[in-house]
C-alpha cells in the first residue's frame, strides 16, 4: 500500500483519482489547492516515519 498525495484545483478530478487509488488499496491525501497541502505537509510526512 502507498501514501498517495492527490492536489488538483478541479473537485471532480480529485474525486475520481481518490477513488481509483483507494480502490487499489492505498492510502490517500486529497487536496484542492497546494496551499491547503502545504498547511497540512508536516503531519503527513511526519506519519510515514
Amino acid at each position: 500500500m502507498a501514501k498517495i498525495i492527490i492536489i488538483d484545483d478541479e473537485p471532480a478530478m480529485v474525486e475520481v483519482i481518490v477513488t481509483l487509488c483507494r480502490e487499489k488499496g492505498h492510502q490517500v491525501f486529497p487536496f484542492n489547492s497546494a496551499p491547503m497541502f502545504s498547511g497540512t505537509c508536516a503531519s503527513i510526512i511526519g506519519r510515514q516515519r
